[in-house]
């Protein structure tokens, strides 16, 4: 029994979850029943390793080519000449400018012709103390 004499498909030999080809093949060559057996288990063993490998290489390509996306995306000229920012930069910048988060409508709290100038200081230093206080 010389399997090596012939020149066997692998996609013949191993379909996923189909051994009839291997099966086939060791028949021929007159291959007891316990050897067949424990060569269609270990086949079957390999093309399942193969099967996860190929699924594992294909999402580690995937990651990749979207970092190479966001690369590109992060190094391209922005219309004002600089890069552009990646997202978590993006997120920072908006976060740091005070009116993205919250919008203070500068209103005054009572009409200001009813309100003793005293007051009317003592309220303007508390808008802005609730101002800071919001945006820090």
């Amino acid at each position: 029994m010389d399997l090596d004499e012939h020149s066997y498909s692998p996609a013949l030999l191993c379909q996923p979850g189909d051994m009839s080809g291997l099966r086939r093949i060791l028949d021929q060559h007159n291959v007891s029943a316990k050897a067949r057996n424990d060569i269609l288990v270990e086949a079957s063993k390999i093309v399942y390793s193969y099967q996860q490998l190929v699924d594992h290489l294909a999402r580690q390509k995937r990651l990749l080519e979207k970092e190479v996306d966001h690369m590109k995306l992060s190094e391209a000229p922005s219309p004002q000449g600089r890069p552009l920012a990646s997202p978590a930069e993006s997120e920072l910048s908006k976060m740091a400018e005070p009116q993205s988060m919250f919008q203070v409508k500068e209103e005054p709290l009572e009409d200001e012709d009813e309100v003793p100038a005293g007051d009317k200081l003592d309220r303007l230093q508390l808008q802005r103390e609730g101002r800071r206080m919001l945006m820090a």
